[in-house]
């Protein structure tokens, strides 16, 4: 161990400081990004006007989507009666995935599948009930068995004594998959309303058709992460938008949804760039689809607009931008990016411009600890300062910002 005392008397006060930053940028380093992670949206939004003769049974099955999927999605309609409109939630927020496995989140009810780290497909699935007895266990299994027309056995608490054949009245439909965790498994289901409800008794219940196509899917010794996400934070990177995905707590394992939402808001650099009131009115409805929380800026520097490609975050007052785009903004306007850590660029406007510089070391010593964030597991930096002290005038409202430079013409 060392002694703090032969430290001091060495004048080693500066070594203790040395110490402590590097522990602390071990354990900064060490720590995941995100305990939630950023998902990213697949599909598009779609729409159904409803014919004659349609019920929201049919709408949402032959969509490949549970009734309760339909139903949240279109709160306001609540009647399926000819020239309906009907918003189908086939776009949805997914996270990154290595490799090839199957992903259930089970609020969401919904069953992915991936293949070699793409999206294939995914199903709507019924899961366990909310008593705790039911309720679908969470954890990374495998498959252990499938099986095509398979005769259910039933437990004690089914209160039947002989096997049931395949058939019309097997609740396991004619496909089991099973998990490494006996009992429990994917499977077809005469219950076909059921499918999107907590209504099982732990397995997951699938229509003929999807659990058919889960069963070609996967095989024995395949990736199944059950996981319980009941809200799920999202960036559209083309439409400039971050959304906002929020399901029921079905199992109230989340506390409260508000201070569930908080705490993956706080992760994601945003908890203070979000509009409370919109917030709640998305938290509220848990409608189970992605629904804008915030869009980007857009800036425009003598009516051309800037090409930033990534979100552009306002926060109370103040603008952030993320840091690979600090180049082609200066650029756009005519600044240097060469800039020095003085601040001074040595350009025929002799601008002032604030200096970025992105040192961890820098950050903790007090350098730049007020220049950075991490927003959205990124770099972001403060703008309004540069686009000051650089002698730019800005107008404009919250999605749009108008540069001009002040008493000199470009």
């Amino acid at each position: 161990m060392i002694c703090c005392k032969h430290i001091l008397n060495k004048g080693g006060l500066g070594i203790i400081k040395r110490y402590a930053l590097i522990t602390l940028l071990l354990i900064l380093t060490s720590q995941p990004l995100f305990a939630q992670p950023l998902y990213h949206l697949t599909g598009r939004d779609a729409w159904h006007d409803v014919k004659k003769g349609e019920s929201f049974y049919g709408i949402a099955r032959a969509h490949g989507l549970g009734l309760w999927h339909l139903r949240r999605a279109n709160p306001g309609v609540p009647k399926c009666r000819p020239g309906a409109r009907l918003l189908l939630p086939v776009r949805r927020a997914v996270p990154d995935y290595q490799g090839s496995g199957v992903l259930v989140n089970l609020p969401e009810r919904m069953v992915y599948v991936f293949a070699e780290g793409r999206l294939k497909t995914f199903y709507p699935v019924a899961i366990g009930q909310p008593a705790a007895r039911w309720q679908t266990p969470v954890g990374s299994y495998r498959v252990t068995s499938k099986a095509v027309n398979p005769t259910w056995y039933p437990p004690k608490w089914a209160g039947l004594e002989e096997p049931v054949p395949p058939g019309p009245e097997n609740p396991l439909g004619d496909r089991w998959i099973g998990l490494s965790k006996p009992g429990y498994g994917f499977h077809g289901t005469p219950s076909l309303y059921s499918i999107g409800l907590a209504a099982s008794h732990g397995c997951m219940r699938m229509y003929p058709e999807s659990v058919q196509g889960l069963y070609r899917s996967v095989k024995r010794g395949s990736r199944v992460e059950l996981d319980y996400r009941p809200v799920l934070l999202s960036v559209d990177e083309a439409a400039g938008e971050c959304r906002l995905s929020v399901f029921p707590d079905v199992y109230g394992r989340a506390g409260s949804l508000q201070a569930y939402a908080a705490g993956v808001l706080k992760e994601a650099g945003l908890e203070r760039a979000v509009d409370k009131a919109r917030l709640q009115r998305i938290i509220g409805r848990a409608a189970g689809v992605p629904e804008q929380l915030l869009g980007t800026t857009r800036f425009y520097f003598y009516g051309r607009r800037i090409p930033i490609k990534n979100l552009v975050i306002r926060e109370k007052g103040e603008v952030y931008l993320e840091r690979r785009d600090l180049g082609v903004f200066l650029t756009f306007v005519g600044l240097s990016d060469g800039y020095s850590s003085t601040g001074v660029i040595d350009k025929p406007l002799a601008f002032q411009a604030v200096a970025y510089r992105y040192d961890v070391i820098d950050r903790f010593a007090g350098l730049g600890i007020r220049s950075y964030r991490r927003i959205l597991g990124r770099d972001y930096l403060p703008l309004l300062p540069l686009i000051k002290s650089a002698g730019l005038s800005v107008i404009g409202n919250d999605g749009e910002l108008f540069l001009n430079c002040v008493g000199v013409t470009p």
